[in-house]
């Protein structure tokens, strides 16, 4: 459905994908589309889902259901520049084996809050730009967040200007080798906990 600029409404209820490894750009610049339902979906064998959403600009819903993503390695780009999203249920997902996570939830400028309770980043590698430009976005509970692989982290938090404290405690800095611009133009921080941070 790549840059089906027009489509405005997608019945995917008898799709079969339970065979599909490759999700990536699946609904790349379906700028009208308003909402998305997956919950039928068969996303066991999946490994790739970057860049699925992207530039999706009046999507304000998708319904993930019971979607099994414990085969997803690369998230990157995700839902970059989905600026009707307020919300997005994570619930469901299980990211163990995910690496890149890079400007997965980006530009999303009206993202007002979101649940990463289950977000396991054990594996993950690259968190660079994860929340950049989420402009409304005023808090962030990364307290399960697992940062021991991580090596780049740079403008992770670049314009998240409602953001005002993080508490980074937990972070594992000890494998980052780039954290450029991470809290570039965050005006309204007023408290970082960086205690743990390693940047030897």
């Amino acid at each position: 459905f790549l840059n089906c600029y027009q489509l405005t409404s997608i019945d995917l209820s008898n799709f079969d994908t339970s065979q599909v490894t490759n999700m990536n750009s699946m609904f790349y610049g379906c700028s009208k589309l308003t909402s998305i339902d997956l919950s039928k979906f068969d996303t066991s064998q999946v490994k790739d889902m970057s860049w699925m959403f992207y530039n999706c600009k009046y999507l304000k819903n998708i319904t993930f259901g019971n979607i099994n993503t414990s085969s997803v390695t690369n998230m990157g780009y995700m839902f970059y520049i989905c600026p009707n999203l307020t919300t997005i249920d994570l619930f469901n997902f299980d990211t163990s084996n995910v690496i890149d996570i890079s400007y997965m939830f980006a530009s999303c400028s009206n993202l007002e809050k979101i649940d990463l309770e289950n977000i396991n980043t054990s594996s993950v590698k690259n968190m660079a730009g994860l929340f950049s430009n989420c402009y409304k976005l005023t808090s962030l509970n990364l307290s399960n967040f697992d940062t021991s692989q991580v090596t780049n982290m740079g403008s992770m938090f670049l314009n998240c200007y409602q953001l005002t404290s993080l508490n980074l405690s937990n972070f594992d800095t000890s494998q980052v080798t780039n954290m450029g611009s991470i809290f570039l133009n965050c005006y309204q921080l007023t408290s970082i906990d960086l205690s743990n941070f390693d940047t030897s």
